[in-house]
């Protein structure tokens, strides 16, 4: 992958996936402002204006859950902590429900002259309408992740069966927006672990970003290659120079572990 393809891959991800997002939002926009019509009590304009007012509210929820919460606490085990933020999520996405429903809609649309006020009973119903949507795309986010895993365990395996740790192995295949690198082992001065994904980093600045944890990432290259700190694997053919506290390779400078010896990074 070359320096400019991968910006230009990068933005067209973005891209499609951004379409696909507002063509999901559209759809629900149109089915539930359908759904909740009920001609003469609710008319079409009505429940089609009162959708558009409450679905940024959702959206934000739902993203919320599918980046935030559920990367951070749920992919991580955290199950407590997870189970916490989302409950206190859920709470304050129907309470700002409740205030949004109340001006923009009973004041404004429908003019009741009601006080606003919080009822345990109206809380509950806006938790419940705000969890429905969390809830179906949460768990949309839970399957994508999960099919990931397990392609990315796939290319593991593939990989892993056709290349052996030995200098006589020039390269190495890794799977990237869809499409199979090879890397030339000599040339990977460092791999960076970002989360879920690791980033493969040659002489020639070009960065090849991978699903796969750097453990496996480490099984695959040859002994030259060093765990420097619990994000970096670096070629130790490439270092230029280190203390006690960094090691220089290239124009990167990369955080040392209080562990790794000299000898280790001279190869003895």
């Amino acid at each position: 992958m070359t320096s400019n393809a991968a910006p230009l891959d990068h933005a067209n991800s973005m891209q499609s996936r951004l379409l696909k997002h507002a063509c999901f939002w559209v759809a629900y926009y149109v089915l539930f402002s359908l759904i909740w019509a009920s001609p003469p009590e609710r008319s079409y304009y009505v429940s089609f204006y009162l959708e558009f007012v409450l679905m940024p509210l959702r959206i934000i929820a739902s993203y919320c859950m599918m980046y935030m919460l559920i990367p951070s606490f749920l992919s991580n085990r955290k199950l407590v902590a997870f189970l916490s933020s989302y409950f206190v999520l859920i709470v304050a996405a129907a309470a700002l429900q409740m205030v949004i429903g109340h001006f923009f809609y009973d004041q404004l649309l429908v003019d009741r002259g009601e006080r606003f006020s919080i009822s345990i009973a109206s809380l509950l119903r806006n938790m419940v309408l705000i969890n429905s949507t969390v809830i179906l795309l949460g768990a949309a986010k839970v399957f994508q992740l999960h099919f990931q895993l397990v392609d990315s365990l796939a290319d593991e395996q593939g990989s892993a069966s056709n290349t052996t740790k030995t200098s006589d192995t020039p390269f190495i295949e890794v799977k990237s927006n869809r499409r199979t690198h090879r890397l030339r082992i000599n040339d990977i001065r460092y791999v960076e672990g970002m989360g879920n994904y690791v980033s493969y980093v040659t002489t020639q600045g070009n960065r090849t970003v991978v699903y796969s944890s750097l453990k496996a990432a480490q099984d695959l290259l040859p002994d030259s290659f060093v765990r420097l700190h619990r994000s970096y694997l670096v070629n130790r053919t490439h270092i230029k120079a280190y203390d006690i506290d960094t090691v220089t390779v290239g124009d990167k400078t990369i955080p040392r572990a209080k562990d790794i010896s000299d000898v280790l990074l001279k190869g003895g």
